[in-house]
């Protein structure tokens, strides 16, 4: 299992392929003209940005804080964290 520190030193592409491969999505959400998805990767989360009209994906967030969870709340559905 990565650590935070270690996600962070990863390329993008790296990065999206680690997400895709042992994230769970547990969350989306839409702001702005982007669409966001929230993964799960066992120590921390990650949101995928993905713009529609371009169809590229724009940015990589990692994070381990529960404020950052809060535009999730209405949504959030962490019953697939908690699955071996």
């Amino acid at each position: 299992m990565m650590l935070l520190y270690y996600f962070n030193q990863l390329s993008f592409k790296v990065k999206y392929q680690y997400t895709k491969e042992f994230g769970r999505l547990i969350a989306y959400r839409d702001e702005e003209k982007q669409k966001i998805n929230l993964y799960y990767v066992g120590q921390f989360f990650v949101e995928v940005w993905y713009d529609p009209e371009t169809n590229l994906l724009t940015d990589i967030k990692s994070f381990k804080n529960a404020t950052s969870l809060e535009p999730y709340l209405g949504e959030i559905n962490i019953s697939s964290v908690f699955v071996n």
